[in-house]
C-alpha cells in the first residue's frame, strides 16, 4: 500500500522528498507547499507505518478516481476522509 501511495502522490503533482529532520525542522514531515508546489516532506527515519499515515493524510481529500487504487487502499482513504470530517 505504501508504495501505491507514493505513486498516486507523483501522479496527483505532490512532489515526495525523504529529509533529515533535526533543528528547528524537527519532526515527521507533512505536507505543504513550496514555491507553488505541494510537496510531501518527510523525515527520513519515519517508519512505514509513519510514511503511509502521512500519505494517506495528503492524499484523502484529493481527486484520485483516474488513477488506479487496489480496493483495500481505496477503503484506507475513506475511513481516512471519515476520520477527518
Amino acid at each position: 500500500m505504501l508504495e501505491e501511495l507514493e505513486e498516486a502522490a507523483e501522479k496527483t503533482g505532490i512532489k515526495l522528498t525523504y529529509e533529515k529532520m533535526t533543528g528547528l525542522c524537527s519532526g515527521k514531515g507533512g505536507l505543504c507547499r513550496v514555491k507553488g508546489e505541494l510537496r510531501l516532506i518527510m523525515d527520513r527515519r519515519t517508519t512505514p507505518q509513519e510514511r503511509l499515515d502521512h500519505l494517506l493524510d495528503a492524499l484523502c481529500n484529493m481527486d484520485l478516481e483516474d488513477i488506479y487504487l487496489s480496493p483495500s487502499t481505496r477503503e484506507a482513504l475513506e475511513r481516512c476522509r471519515q476520520e477527518g470530517a
